[in-house]
């Protein structure tokens, strides 16, 4: 047997070894192709803004690192909220999003999706592990969305990246059945009893 036999051998034997907490099993949810990425020296300031802006429960700083149409609006599906709730519940929680910016997603030429933690700074500890979606918006990167699955992100990605209609398939077939369907007619008082 030649040496690099035994080196392919050993090498396809390999297992990667994970840890059992809550952050390892949201990260095996993430593809093989989320593969570290170059970091992005403007996401660094980006999420510093964002962090500031919970813990100073400022909103005119968080609203200058956001897609405006997210305000109100939940894109990323049953897993995500609209930024509005996010910003009141981050400030309210006392969490900020911790950014893994060595796992950066890129997908298509103007969305990134980012792996955070959702982290307490009461606590010092994650509470949970989220994917943000940031596009690319008048050339600057700006938080759009994002939620706890990874698919759904990525979805909101991929429509953004399209510039297609941001709201998922399923709220938007709801709405056009909603407007589709006639309105009831109005009630009318019984006639008085003679």
């Amino acid at each position: 047997m030649t040496k690099s036999f035994l080196l392919a051998a050993a090498l396809s034997f390999a297992v990667p070894c994970v840890s059992s907490g809550p952050a390892a099993r949201a990260e095996e949810k993430v593809p093989a192709a989320a593969a570290p990425a170059p970091v992005y020296p403007a996401l660094r300031t980006l999420f510093a803004d964002l962090e500031s802006s919970f813990r100073r429960r400022d909103r005119a700083l968080f609203e200058k690192h956001i897609y405006e149409k997210a305000w109100r609006k939940n894109f990323a599906g049953g897993s995500g909220t609209s930024l509005k709730k996010l910003f009141r519940q981050g400030a309210r929680k006392k969490w900020f999003l911790k950014p893994d910016l060595d796992r950066v997603e890129r997908v298509g030429d103007k969305s990134l999706i980012v792996p955070c933690e959702v982290y307490s700074w009461t606590k010092d500890r994650s509470l949970q592990r989220v994917f943000v979606m940031l596009g690319k918006h008048e050339g600057r990167w700006v938080l759009v969305g994002g939620g706890k699955k990874h698919e759904q992100v990525l979805a909101l990605a991929e429509r953004f990246d399209k510039d297609e209609a941001l709201a998922p398939p399923a709220a938007r077939e709801q709405k056009k059945a909603e407007e589709a369907q006639p309105a009831p007619p109005p009630a009318t008082a019984p006639a008085p009893a003679p």
